[in-house]
């Protein structure tokens, strides 16, 4: 790659992608992770 040209590393954005599971195995079986059940444990960890 002669001549190849890196951009400045202020041109870059941070990305954080959080790990979140889709299901959730309990005794009762699985269980689907839907979006108001990530939407209340987010509010209820940052309150």
């Amino acid at each position: 790659m002669s001549g190849a040209k890196l951009e400045p590393a202020t041109n870059w954005v941070s990305v954080i992608l959080p790990t979140v599971p889709t299901h959730i195995l309990t005794f009762q079986g699985k269980i689907e992770v839907i979006k108001i059940m990530l939407a209340d444990e987010i509010e209820r960890v940052s309150s």
